[in-house]
């Protein structure tokens, strides 16, 4: 399902030119649209060292240059899993962003958009400054 939408799973790094390039995620849940930027559903992207072969001919001569260069990565936080009919999971990254009440007497979970999340990403910002 999720390589048919084409979004990375978890466990999957792969090459990006934009970690936005794989846009946000909507969760309708009883009519309202909870929205995940790329950036609040995707991991912080890095950078991995690929070797990149190149044929050369020269004075008749064949030649393989080996050129090394840095291609970013991308990893996803959302997974695929098998679950019942009309149930689905959502994890911290959803839940960092909607503040999440359990109401259990009433059978009911309350979300609103959380306050605390703006502060979260502008820390983890400063920290990938950091590095």
């Amino acid at each position: 399902m999720l390589s048919e939408l084409k979004i990375p799973s978890t466990g999957v790094h792969q090459e990006c030119s934009d970690p936005n390039q794989f846009g946000d995620i909507t969760y309708v849940i009883s009519g309202d649209n909870y929205t995940l930027k790329a950036d609040e559903w995707m991991y912080p992207p890095y950078y991995k060292d690929v070797q990149i072969q190149h044929n050369i001919t020269l004075n008749q001569k064949n030649k393989t240059v080996t050129e090394t260069k840095k291609q970013m990565m991308c990893h996803s936080t959302v997974m695929q899993i098998n679950m019942f009919r009309n149930q689905f999971m959502v994890g911290n990254h959803f839940m960092r962003k909607f503040y999440t009440v359990f109401d259990r007497d009433q059978n009911r979970v309350g979300l609103a958009e959380s306050r605390s999340n703006e502060i979260f990403f502008e820390t983890m910002a400063q920290k990938d400054k950091k590095k």
